[in-house]
């Protein structure tokens, strides 16, 4: 919501029909908050405040653009950086907003969905300082933002039901004091706002549109601090987005009456997890790059499988996917060497691991192998999930959705599901059942796999250097082949980090020195009459030497020089880089 508006304006996109809806029923009766503490909701104290732990950071102002739920997001991932000792980060709303992929809105109105897409695909979290925020929008033309290798990953999100009445308040106030912020959607309109003191209740039907993030409550909040008296004492402490000027230098103090407050809507509160330094990954290759459209698919809950190839020497250290319900047990299996035009995710596959326990929270999770697997380039692996619980929904896929993810294409033969009639049966092409919304969806079935370089990116082919040289690669393809060619190369959108922790997807920060923050600059790939161009920003440093080498496939064994000038011609769709200094 923008606080240059009067009145108040919509500033969260319309949730993806799955993740919104389904939530609810999918409930569990029993749910536990996190996986590694035993936070019971008997012992909760009457109030709580994690400004007063030196867990959040300075109040912002997302100004007359409505990426409030950008904002919120941040603050959660920002507030977990502080609570494990990980630094004082700030985030770039702005990139977010700019690069999340989906269809965008003038004024880009956005949801935690969208943030996921972008956050679990390593297209953030970008640097405040790489991508700064600026409040006006008609600005943003004139600092464009651009792909950049985060320093952050996002390994799982957790996901707090929504309250059910003004006393159902436990979950969400044993997630606050497990995560410090948990970012929920509102109502919002500056008209309901105590001047005096920030207290804010709103007791009508009017849909959610803005995202805030709650950091405490007060189950001893008056009520007579509100314009309106509601029926009882009570507020969450909630950190706005409109800046100090309106609340209590920014905060309001949401009474547990306000009907729409976590209420009312399908989109579960939300919290954004960073990788820990044991498990953070080299690639995360997956076919939902615009995350999940459709989740809670009712059928019988049998296994889905994804089948992926290896960019390079490495080894398979983890698998993630989404959560419709939770608790759930589980049993996933590793199958290497799978066929090419493989039907089936084990299709003359060898069975190289199996891996079994229990996921506790809902939402996106990360499952580490107990032994990571070796791949070695190009060879064709897949992973095989399957719910061993009695329920037969949890996996979600990601579907086009006209207005939504309307520029989406699912990719055939790459991820499976089994049912007793059928067999295994290709995702695209065979329509899911929901079970809460009329119509049909195809899509690729929401399955990561993350790995570990083995060898690392410098050096290498086309040929060791001794020079310092480093090399980068990556697959080119029109927009339009965006989707099939990933899937023709590297089984999946793979987002892949070399040895010096720099991106090597859509474009690479290429400098030698990763340690030394004015040795960086960008190899960017473009196109243009629908053929692959590489450009670098900046382009003429006279140290720098590059030679770049391309072959059509991955089973050319021979890497060919290419001169830059015919790159925009060339039949290549693999690139090496090779940059020196001279």
């Amino acid at each position: 919501m923008s606080n240059e508006t009067a009145e108040k304006s919509g500033s969260v996109a319309k949730p993806r029909k799955s993740v919104l809806g389904a939530a609810d029923a999918a409930k569990p009766d029993n749910l536990t908050i996190s996986q590694s503490d035993n936070l019971t909701i008997s012992s909760l104290p009457s109030r709580w405040d994690s400004r007063e732990k030196g867990l959040i950071g300075p109040m912002k102002d997302q100004g007359e653009i409505d990426t409030c739920w950008a904002f919120a997001t941040y603050e959660t991932l920002e507030t977990q950086m502080r609570r494990l000792g990980l630094g004082d980060w700030d985030f770039s709303e702005k990139n977010m907003a700019n690069l999340h992929g989906l269809t965008q809105t003038e004024t880009h109105l956005g949801n935690f969905d969208i943030a996921s897409a972008y956050l679990l695909r390593w297209g953030g979290a970008v640097a405040e300082t790489n991508d700064v925020y600026v409040a006006d929008l008609n600005s943003w033309a004139n600092y464009p933002s651009v792909p950049r290798n985060p320093p952050v990953h996002v390994q799982n999100v957790v996901w707090i039901p929504l309250r059910e009445s003004a006393s159902d308040n436990a979950t969400l106030k044993a997630a606050i004091m497990e995560y410090g912020a948990v970012a929920v959607t509102m109502y919002g309109t500056k008209k309901l706002i105590n001047p005096a003191n920030g207290a804010y209740c709103y007791d009508g039907a009017e849909p959610v549109d803005h995202a805030v993030t709650v950091v405490g409550w007060d189950d001893e909040y008056p009520k007579e601090n509100f314009l309106t008296t509601p029926a009882g004492d009570g507020a969450w402490i909630v950190k706005n987005t409109w800046g100090e000027d309106y609340g209590d230098r920014g905060y309001l103090y949401v009474s547990y009456f306000d009907t729409q407050f976590h209420r009312n809507t399908s989109m579960y509160g939300t919290v954004f997890l960073p990788a820990t330094a044991d498990q953070d990954y080299s690639a995360v290759y997956g076919y939902d790059r615009l995350g999940p459209v459709v989740c809670d698919l009712k059928g019988e809950g049998g296994p889905i499988g994804a089948i992926f190839r290896a960019a390079w020497h490495e080894e398979l250290a983890a698998i993630g996917l989404y959560l419709c319900v939770a608790p759930l047990d589980y049993r996933f299996s590793v199958y290497t060497n799978v066929s090419e035009g493989a039907i089936s995710p084990i299709s003359g596959g060898i069975l190289a691991h199996e891996q079994t326990g229990c996921l506790t929270n809902l939402g996106y999770s990360t499952i580490p192998l107990s032994v990571p697997i070796p791949l070695a380039p190009g060879e064709r692996y897949s992973i095989v999930f399957e719910n061993t619980s009695p329920c037969d929904r949890f996996f979600c896929i990601c579907s086009q959705v006209v207005n939504y993810a309307d520029d989406f294409t699912p990719i055939e033969d790459v991820t499976f599901y089994k049912d007793s009639g059928h067999g295994w049966r290709d995702s695209v092409g065979n329509y899911f059942s929901l079970i809460y919304y009329q119509g049909s969806y195809t899509g690729n079935i929401c399955l990561k796999a993350y790995t570990r370089s083995t060898v690392p990116a410098k050096g290498g082919e086309p040929g060791e250097t001794a020079d310092g040289s480093r090399m980068c690669s990556f697959v080119a393809t029109t927009n339009a082949e965006l989707y099939a060619q990933s899937a023709q190369t590297f089984g999946a959108f793979a987002n892949i980090v070399g040895d010096n922790s720099r991106s090597l997807w859509y474009s690479w920060m290429a400098g030698l020195d990763p340690s030394d923050p004015t040795d960086d600059f960008t190899v960017s790939l473009s196109f243009e009459d629908g053929a692959p161009s590489l450009s670098w920003s900046p382009d003429n440093i006279p140290q720098r030497k590059y030679t770049i080498y391309g072959k059509q496939s991955l089973a050319d064994h021979a890497w060919l020089p290419i001169e830059k000038a015919d790159v925009h011609t060339s039949p290549a769709r693999f690139f090496k880089v090779q940059i020196s200094t001279e």
